[in-house]
């Protein structure tokens, strides 16, 4: 990181010395302006965040919905081929895939409201601003540079009146260009403040809508315990008969289960009518 730094305070050192200035030189930008351009430089990083972070989000939520439909259907599956009264693990996939199905409005007000809109602030406003930053610091360059030329020749001991006036005129000109800089940086800035709000807009609307999920989830849950409370399964599974084993086809459903201690090989073979 600290490599990084210094590159990037040697570049700026280059750039500024090819066009006449030196670290140290006085520079036209004063503090509030300085602080504009930090504010505007966290605001980029902020949204370049918010576009990273609410697209992975979304796309968590729409990865973690499809897992836990797929368990619903498992689960449903399973009751299905191994009980002979699914009843129960019917109403366990059911109260699964009435959770799931509550999770859809949050991606698609994670997906739609707060990733779509970060990722077009992203595309179109901070890009423009980036623009106007690179605009901003080439005008500071240019004025700064006439300014330093225009100081260091007003202090010769002869200085010619006609240079002199080109000089000047002409870091006006620039000082103009700057200020008009300054003035675009600025409401550009307070457009990002308008247009912030509505990023508070969604993430409330997505805050509200995961207290719901957790909510109405409740819910679900409290009534499926409502509903069965301690009631048991109605059959074992049907596996425990091994049904794959042609040699125990005869059994009934309804025989009890061997002895703990008793394998499946030691279980009597009916001879096949």
């Amino acid at each position: 990181m600290d490599f990084l730094k210094e590159k990037l305070e040697k570049t700026s050192r280059q750039v500024k010395e090819a066009v006449g200035l030196r670290k140290n030189d006085p520079t036209i930008m004063n503090a509030n302006e300085k602080e504009l351009v930090d504010i505007g430089h966290q605001i980029r990083n902020d949204y370049y965040n918010l576009a990273a972070y609410s697209d992975y989000w979304a796309n968590f939520l729409q990865n973690f919905q499809t897992q836990w439909d797929q368990l619903g259907n498992a689960i449903a599956l399973y009751a299905h081929n191994q009980y002979t009264d699914p009843t129960r693990m019917d109403r366990i996939a059911e109260l699964q895939k009435n959770l799931q199905q509550l999770l859809t409005v949050i991606i698609q007000n994670c997906r739609v409201g707060l990733a779509d809109f970060s990722q077009r602030m992203k595309t179109y406003d901070i890009a423009n601003l980036r623009k106007t930053q690179e605009e901003l610091e080439t005008a500071r360059l240019r004025a700064d540079r006439f300014n330093y030329k225009l100081s260091k020749y007003s202090k010769k001991s002869h200085p010619k009146p006609e240079k002199l006036t080109t000089y000047q005129e002409e870091y006006n000109k620039l000082k103009i260009i700057y200020d008009e800089a300054i003035i675009n940086y600025n409401n550009q800035l307070k457009m990002l403040e308008l247009k912030s709000q509505e990023v508070v807009f969604y993430a409330n609307q997505l805050r509200d809508q995961i207290a719901k999920f957790f909510t109405e989830g409740k819910t679900y849950i409290e009534r499926f315990n409502l509903e069965f409370g301690d009631q048991v399964f109605k059959e074992t599974l049907i596996n425990r008969l091994a049904l794959d084993n042609l040699s125990m086809g005869n059994l009934n459903i309804n025989d009890p289960l061997p002895p703990p201690s008793t394998t499946l090989n030691q279980i009597p073979i009916v001879p096949q009518q």
